[in-house]
């Protein structure tokens, strides 16, 4: 495919043929994203491919629509039925997918911050917000590439943002130590996606000359 043309016909697919996706194209793809630009050029991520049906439905399983009242500090979530639908959408989407490719944070900028590594971020607030935002927004470019890379092969994905609010027993399940960025839920697409519109440039844009 021509770049534009990739980026014009990409979009989110949730359901997936029941195909097996090729791991040389996966690790292709990964392989290609490890160029995607980051900060300071750290490439700060680090990716689990996860084919295994029992890891992986372990996985799906802990997207049960509940909440964790430490993560939340006891504040109550808008909309839980909103909320609860959107997670058992995505543990529904994570059990059907050829395989998933979680995305980590390996932290390697803030562990350069001394108040970072003693645990004591807090006295460092604007610093320690500032290095982990540059962190997510790298690891956000290499997540896109690899959807890209994977579109012009003919294979859909979806970034399953809501996986973030279960980290804690998605690092269990993998033993990681890291920072959970998101999941990929990765497939061959069972349907062709809708064509969508390009927006009005001036509803979105402003130009100073």
């Amino acid at each position: 495919m021509e770049l534009q043309e990739t980026l014009l016909s990409r979009r989110s697919v949730r359901k997936f043929a029941d195909k097996e996706v090729e791991k040389e194209k996966i690790f292709r793809a990964i392989e290609v994203a490890d160029l995607s630009p980051s900060a300071h050029n750290s490439r700060p991520w680090r990716f689990d491919v996860i084919y295994n049906k029992n890891l992986k439905n372990r996985i799906a399983k802990v997207h049960d629509g509940k909440l964790d009242k430490k993560l939340t500090n006891g504040v109550s979530f808008p909309n839980k039925l909103r909320f609860r639908l959107i997670m058992l959408m995505a543990k529904k989407v994570i059990t059907k997918a050829s395989l998933i490719i979680v995305a980590w944070n390996t932290r390697p900028l803030l562990n350069m911050l001394g108040y970072y590594k003693k645990g004591n971020h807090e006295k460092s607030d604007i610093a320690y917000q500032f290095v982990h935002d540059m962190e997510i927004e790298s690891i956000s470019n290499s997540i896109y590439s690899i959807q890209l890379v994977l579109h012009s092969m003919g294979i859909g994905s979806v970034w399953m943002g809501i996986s973030v609010l279960k980290e804690a027993e998605i690092k269990e399940i993998l033993k990681s130590k890291d920072q959970l960025v998101s999941i990929l839920a990765v497939g061959y697409p069972f349907y062709k996606s809708k064509e969508k519109k390009i927006r009005d440039i001036n509803s979105y844009v402003n130009t100073y000359e």
